[in-house]
């Protein structure tokens, strides 16, 4: 996937993203209490899924055609224990009266690990055809 493909998706990924926890603000009115969090989820999952993307292109051109695909393993573990963090890092801190502060997060978290994944999948064919051209 060639990089002004990997933006375009991006956008749109952020769109919907955004389009979606506006949604859940709207028809959980007790989520609006924690609009900073679900701000703060959009803008981590948006960075990592960037720095995922800057990191994964050198990987995706290695002549070992394992590397990316040791990136993919590595970037899902630790994109899963940072998330794992997050949360539990916000229970501890916010203590959140209303159960409904998750919403975002997993949303953030879903959208964006779906992108990465077709995202990566492309990318290992794409990157093999430059490294044998």
């Amino acid at each position: 996937m060639e990089p002004p493909a990997f933006f375009r998706g991006f956008a749109i990924a952020t769109a919907v993203t955004a389009g979606l926890i506006a949604l859940q603000m709207l028809l959980f009115p007790k989520l609006a209490l924690y609009g900073v969090f679900a701000a703060a989820c959009l803008l981590a999952f948006g960075g990592l899924c960037l720095l995922i993307y800057r990191l994964a292109l050198p990987a995706a051109q290695h002549a070992d055609p394992a590397r990316l695909a040791q990136y993919v393993l590595a970037f899902t573990l630790a994109k899963m224990l940072v998330g794992a963090l997050v949360v539990a890092a916000y229970l501890v801190l916010a203590s959140p009266r209303h159960g409904v502060w998750v919403l975002p997060f997993f949303t953030a978290y879903v959208v964006y690990t779906v992108y990465e994944t077709r995202w990566l999948m492309q990318l290992s064919t794409w990157g093999a055809a430059r490294a044998t051209a």
